[in-house]
């Protein structure tokens, strides 16, 4: 039996659910959680963190929806499937994220 992208796509937004649903629970945990002088920066972070990841399966979800998930945003090429196991919520295939990392590093030296 021949696993379709189809199958894979679908099998990865189970995934991607999943993981709405858990930062969705630690998100409420940690803004009802009694906040402990001492680990409110730690909270902090955890709650950005929790925000940030909520926004990218958001946004690789709304993608699923609207049929243009899996392709680069900058060359519209597909995005490997195996890259999307590993990071779902990717938006660049390998080749142009490498590349704007490379563009970042140079920014970043020159700055």
């Amino acid at each position: 039996m021949t696993i379709t992208k189809e199958d894979q796509f679908e099998a990865i937004r189970v995934r991607l659910e999943e993981r709405y649903e858990f930062h969705t629970g630690q998100l409420r945990d940690l803004i009802e959680a009694e906040e402990d002088p001492g680990l409110a920066a730690v909270n902090a972070a955890l709650r950005s963190q929790s925000r940030q990841s909520l926004s990218e399966i958001a946004r690789a979800l709304r993608h699923m929806a609207e049929g243009s998930y899996g392709r680069c945003l900058d060359c519209a090429s597909d995005i490997s499937i195996e890259r999307l196991e590993i990071r779902p919520d990717a938006l660049l295939c390998a080749t142009c994220q490498q590349r704007q990392e490379r563009q970042q590093a140079r920014h970043a030296r020159s700055a």
